[in-house]
Order: structure tokens, then C-alpha cells, then sequence
């Protein structure tokens, strides 16, 4: 379902300690790595800390 969802710019969040996330999380990532999407903490893409994303500080 994840994978039909996201549009770039897309934030996944998922469950810390959930069985369930453990268990789809490997396939998930290799999954949007095919299709070409990236990862990055997300305080890098908001733009906390006084550096600047797509939602960033000025």
C-alpha cells in the first residue's frame, strides 16, 4: 500500500517497535530504492537545525 501511495516529496512514517514494521521494513526500502526514491532523516528534509529543505528556514 505504500508503495501506491507515495508522490515525491512523500513522508513514510512508521511505527517504531512494531512487529509488523520489522517485518515489511527490509522489502520496503529495496522496494522504493527500485523505484528510485532516496531517504533522509527528517529534520534534513524539513530543514531543522538552521539548514534548508523544501520545507526549511529561510
Amino acid at each position: 500500500m505504500v508503495l501506491t501511495k507515495l508522490t515525491a516529496g512523500a513522508i513514510v512514517l512508521m511505527h517504531v517497535g512494531s512487529p509488523q514494521t520489522a517485518a515489511v521494513l527490509p522489502s520496503l526500502i529495496r522496494d522504493l530504492r527500485a523505484e528510485g526514491y532516496g531517504f533522509v532523516e527528517l529534520r534534513s528534509a524539513l530543514g531543522a537545525g538552521g539548514g534548508s529543505g523544501p520545507f526549511g528556514n529561510p
